[in-house]
């Protein structure tokens, strides 16, 4: 049963790996399912502090992606409207 789980890990992984260049995927997120998925049901030692700071660096990496895109709209003249289509974009 852990190989099916190491392998969805694995998959989720690569899959967010491949989200850092592919712009429909939230690679950061994707990438830290797969790393809860193995600490959640596997035996590998992992501890709950390290859980929490890759949590949150995830969340660094998906703030700091939304907040260059508005720096980048302004920097370029965009105004509200553009601002909005590329948070919802």
């Amino acid at each position: 049963m852990e190989e099916i789980i190491y392998l969805l890990s694995l998959i989720l992984i690569v899959l967010g790996l491949i989200g850092s260049f592919v712009p429909v995927i939230p690679g950061p997120f994707v990438s830290f399912l797969g790393m809860v998925l193995t600490y959640s049901f596997t035996a590998l030692p992992i501890g709950s502090n390290m859980m929490w700071i890759i949590g949150a660096l995830m969340a660094i990496a998906m703030a700091g992606d939304y907040i260059l895109q508005i720096v980048g709209v302004k920097k370029l003249g965009g105004g509200k409207k553009a601002i909005r289509g590329t948070l919802i974009g």
